[in-house]
């Protein structure tokens, strides 16, 4: 967190070995940033980090749909869209709350996309988890290029292996 403090940039890789802490540490980093949204700052958290939009993706879950047809412009927004469209659903059934209808969940989904391009933060986490096809790894490489050249307003941070970035 304290590294994350003096962050002057929009995007980070954060490479490290097996259990080195990468996970846990972006698990951590979310759960850190939602509870601000709730008026609880701890210590840790940076003050460029309270209270803005943050969306985790999974890329071993993100590299499981790709195909060698699969655009990899725009392919990180419609990962996070799905990733919030997933979310709203288990949040509105775990609370046993009627589900929204297809037109509000889009709209609240294009909402949250809308903030997390002004101000949002995007965690990507286990590029190294993707599968061992070098094309899906390399696809999901250039859809990362393309998220961080067509998001400047949204932080970025990436983990992997060192070896997933060679």
């Amino acid at each position: 967190m304290q590294a994350l403090a003096k962050l002057d940039a929009n995007h980070l890789v954060i490479r490290g070995g097996v259990g080195a802490g990468k996970s846990s540490f972006v698990n951590y980093l979310t759960h850190c940033i939602i509870q601000s949204h709730q008026g609880d700052v701890g210590n840790d958290l940076p003050p460029q980090f309270i209270r803005r939009p943050v969306v985790r993706l999974l890329l071993r879950k993100v590299g499981a749909r790709l195909n060698a047809q699969t655009a990899y412009r725009g392919l990180i927004w419609r990962a996070v869209a799905e990733e919030i469209e997933e979310l709203v659903a288990v949040a509105f059934d775990s609370a046993n709350q009627t589900p929204l209808q297809n037109g509000e969940i889009n709209a609240f989904v294009q909402q949250y996309i809308a903030q997390l391009k002004q101000q949002g933060i995007v965690l990507l986490d286990g590029l190294d988890e993707v599968s061992e096809s070098r094309q899906r790894r390399g696809l999901l490489r250039k859809a990362i290029e393309d998220f961080a050249s067509t998001s400047p307003n949204t932080l970025l941070i990436v983990t992997g292996r060192p070896y997933a970035y060679e």
